[in-house]
């Protein structure tokens, strides 16, 4: 089907001052991306933006990972993890924030429906996280011999982890 396709630019949604790194998908009519800016754009299909926060980090924000259409974390440059909950007004805040949860850049997060995040980080190190009542538990911290830069998770028994050099399969 898109083997002959022909892209056409529609539009460019100019409003970042530096790479957008990630773009999370929450719903038809609303999609979120984050920033080397530090910065936070919650958009639509159209091109209208909701919100925009700056300086949601204190560094580049690498990575976002909806955990459903109302929450969602990222993750940073500056060692923290960071997660957002949409308020009645239909506005993110800020839900909670762990600083220094790791020794370097978190370049990769996923935030599961149990209220659970893995973390992957240049510090050569998934830290996975259990969140109950707005506090956490790191129950468990895998070390690896290379920087992590990719995570994928594939269901409750396999996580995969990418770096430089390698690709790691875990059990959960």
């Amino acid at each position: 089907m898109l083997n002959n396709a022909k892209l056409s630019l529609i539009t460019k949604l100019i409003k970042n001052r530096d790479a957008v790194n990630t773009i999370g998908v929450v719903s038809y009519n609303e999609i979120i991306s984050v920033s080397s800016d530090k910065s936070i754009t919650v958009f639509d299909k159209f091109f209208h933006i909701f919100q925009k926060i700056e300086n949601a980090h204190n560094s580049i924000i690498f990575d976002i990972s909806l955990k459903d259409k109302n929450n969602f974390a990222i993750c940073s440059g500056d060692k923290s993890i960071k997660t957002w909950k949409k308020s009645e007004d239909g506005k993110y805040k800020l839900n909670i924030s762990i600083n220094n949860i790791h020794e370097d850049d978190i370049h990769k997060i996923i935030y599961l429906e149990d209220n659970t995040i893995i973390s992957g980080s240049k510090d050569q190190k998934i830290k996975i996280l259990n969140f109950n009542n707005n506090e956490y538990h790191c129950n468990t911290i895998i070390d690896q011999n290379d920087k992590i830069y990719s995570l994928l998770y594939l269901d409750e028994n396999l996580l995969i982890s990418s770096g430089l050099k390698y690709m790691n399969f875990y059990n959960l």
